[in-house]
C-alpha cells in the first residue's frame, strides 16, 4: 500500500502535498512516530523544514496561514478535516475542495492516503516498540 501510495508516476496530487498531508495527520492524532516516518519521506521527497513547520502550525490552528496555491490549500484543509475521528468534513470543507478546484481523483487519492496513515497509526497499538 505504501509503495502504491508513494509513486511518483501515479500520484495525481503529487509526493509533496501526500507529505504535507500526512504530517498534518499525524500531528492531529499525536503519534511522534508516525510524524518521524513522514518527516523522513518530506525529506526524501524535497519538502523543505519551512514547508513543515507550516503544515504542523496548520494542522492545529485554524488560524495559520495556508498556503498560496489554492489547491494545495484545499488538500491541506480536505487532510485536516479528515483526520481526527470521527472526520469534521462539513459544507465548508466540501466548498473549499470546490474553491480550490480539487478534482475527483485528487480527493479520492487525498482520503486513501489519509486511510493508510490511520492504518499506521492504529497499527501502533497493537505493536510496541520497546
Amino acid at each position: 500500500m505504501l509503495r502504491e501510495n508513494l509513486d511518483p508516476t501515479t500520484t495525481v496530487i503529487g509526493l509533496e502535498v501526500k507529505v504535507l498531508a500526512g504530517l498534518i495527520f499525524s500531528e492531529v492524532v499525536a503519534d511522534a512516530a508516525l510524524a518521524a516516518d513522514v518527516r523522513g519521506l518530506a525529506q526524501n521527497n524535497g519538502v523543505t523544514e519551512t514547508q513543515m513547520a507550516e503544515a504542523l502550525q496548520f494542522a492545529t490552528n485554524h488560524e495559520a496561514t495556508s498556503p498560496s496555491d489554492p489547491k494545495v490549500r484545499a488538500a491541506l484543509i480536505l487532510a485536516r478535516a479528515a483526520s481526527p475521528s470521527p472526520a469534521q468534513i462539513d459544507a465548508d470543507i466540501v466548498a473549499a475542495c470546490r474553491e480550490g478546484q480539487l478534482t475527483a481523483p485528487a480527493i479520492v487519492e487525498l482520503v486513501s492516503w489519509i486511510s493508510v496513515l490511520q492504518m499506521l497509526h492504529r497499527l501502533s497499538s497493537y505493536y510496541v516498540v520497546p
